[in-house]
């Protein structure tokens, strides 16, 4: 599949040339993950009322991590690229209610190794 690549840290298009930047493979398969798994929290800054886990889950003390991944793992593993999730790991940060998601999958494209935070 190709997409547009969007900065990973501003979300901003990226432009070679002031043409904007088509990705494909892996590295859109990466970016249609990172913004699937920030729009299940709230955090894709186009649509921050979607998504089924929101602040009101991640902003609570002791958040439910069980659910929450459960949620992520199958948003991951429902890729049609995805072929294999091998590792899935949430941590949250109590202090800063950040959630840090790592994980190894089999891609259509090989194995994709992936830290984020959310």
């Amino acid at each position: 599949m190709k997409d547009f690549a969007l900065d990973p840290n501003t979300w901003d298009l990226e432009t070679v040339n002031r043409d904007q930047r088509i990705i494909s493979g892996s590295e859109a398969l990466v970016q249609r993950i990172r913004i699937k798994l920030g729009h299940i929290c709230g955090e894709w800054f186009l649509d921050t009322s979607g998504g089924s886990v929101n602040f009101g889950m991640l902003g609570k003390k002791n958040p439910n991590l069980q659910l929450i991944s459960g949620i992520m793992r199958g948003t991951i593993t429902r890729d049609p690229e995805i072929t294999r999730l091998k590792k899935f790991v949430i941590n949250f940060d109590k202090k800063e209610r950040k959630l840090y998601v790592e994980f190894i999958a089999d891609s259509v494209y090989g194995e994709i190794r992936r830290k984020e935070s959310i």
